[in-house]
């Protein structure tokens, strides 16, 4: 790893290190079933390009009962079952590596003394070497922190009946959705090359993207449970809690909005699918830190005072803040913005079957009053 990363960079390298080491095998086996030239998938597509040529030229429309469109949803259908099954076998190790991180990952924020040194010395604060150091501190200054010998303390989702529900129907509920998007294209009246085209961008990327996002919020749950499980094992030793985000161009509204603000020590940080938001734990007799990250790329880190997340960004440059992937998505969030709706009005929760509950960015429409007063002149469509 490189020097003098911050502590919230080694935690997220780390998972991500386990992450990748976890799911390494899956993805490549999933890349040769959907990608690979010679695979199930790539052969009917191929085939539906054909297709797809002689109905245009012919100057026919394709229509949902194509039996050669038909085929190719089918072996997407097959395909993404298929990728059902590579998450199962694989989801167990993916989950135990954001379990693992978290015992350290709460003594590295309590005791940030150690902390720090292991960091000078070029040491993973999070890694399997730290947590003889704190164990060694912590018994010379007597403090009674708490180390458990297992993360059987720690739910495991896998073994729970609503990720095996999810599961069962994971692979299908994918392939029905592909299905309604290319039935729904052809009655909006979708030629027979956009509708080969689209059919061919969903079959390629669904597998992957889809993945990644319940296997990457399996972990990243997991590590915010263990370590929930573990502040409430040491509860004494904290006297504040900080939600903290990373503040670049992606981070969602929301997240920006609870960036900097104090939770209760035994409430989990909950995020959307995918989030990335921690937490910072203050110590008995500590303090709050005086600088942050904003806007920092490998190589390019910037710091700046802690503040909350609207503190944050009412202090950028308004065509900054026009960047933000939220308000590009919807500019008529960025005229809400602009008018005076502050961030924290777009923050709302959604309750998954298998995580609880989920911080998410709300629409305009969910979050205003009246958003016809900010939707953007000459939009096709509104949110």
């Amino acid at each position: 790893m490189p020097k003098l990363f911050t502590l919230h960079e080694y935690i997220n390298a780390t998972l991500d290190k386990g992450y990748s080491a976890t799911s390494r095998a899956m993805f490549a086996q999933i890349a040769a079933l959907t990608t690979g030239s010679g695979s199930a998938v790539q052969v009917s597509l191929r085939e539906l390009d054909v297709e797809a040529e002689r109905l245009q030229e012919a100057g026919e429309r394709i229509t949902p009962d194509n039996a050669q469109l038909e085929k190719t949803l089918n072996t997407t259908r097959v395909n993404m079952n298929t990728t059902e099954q590579m998450i199962l076998a694989n989801a167990s190790e993916i989950e135990a590596t954001g379990q693992e991180v978290a015992p350290n990952a709460v003594a590295a924020k309590l005791f940030m003394a150690v902390t720090a040194m292991l960091i000078s010395r070029d040491i993973n604060p999070v890694g399997a070497q730290a947590q003889a150091y704190y164990v060694n501190a912590l018994m010379r200054a007597n403090i009674g922190f708490t180390y458990p010998t297992s993360l059987d303390f720690v739910q495991d989702y896998t073994r729970n009946a609503a990720w095996i529900a999810r599961m069962d129907g994971w692979g299908d509920g994918y392939g029905d959705l592909l299905g309604d998007v290319m039935r729904n294209g052809i009655q909006k009246g979708w030629s027979p090359i956009r509708t080969a085209r689209e059919m061919r961008r969903l079959a390629e990327n669904l597998p992957k993207s889809a993945s990644e996002n319940i296997t990457r919020t399996l972990q990243l749950t997991s590590y915010r449970d263990a370590s929930l499980a573990m502040e409430m094992l040491n509860g004494k030793y904290i006297e504040r809690k900080i939600r903290i985000a990373e503040l670049d161009e992606k981070t969602c509204a929301a997240c920006i909005a609870l960036h900097g603000t104090e939770m209760a020590v035994g409430e989990r940080v909950d995020d959307h699918h995918n989030g990335r938001c921690d937490s910072i734990l203050i110590p008995i007799g500590g303090s709050m830190p005086t600088s942050m990250q904003s806007d920092s790329t490998p190589g390019n880190r910037n710091f700046v005072p802690f503040q909350t997340g609207e503190e944050w960004f009412a202090q950028l440059s308004p065509e900054r803040q026009a960047q933000q992937a939220s308000f590009l998505r919807s500019p008529g969030k960025l005229n809400a913005y602009r008018d005076g709706v502050p961030l924290s009005q777009f923050v709302g929760e959604h309750t998954d079957p298998v995580f609880g509950r989920q911080v998410i960015e709300q629409s305009l429409k969910q979050s205003v009053a009246d958003p016809e007063l900010y939707y953007v002149r000459n939009e096709v469509k509104v949110e």
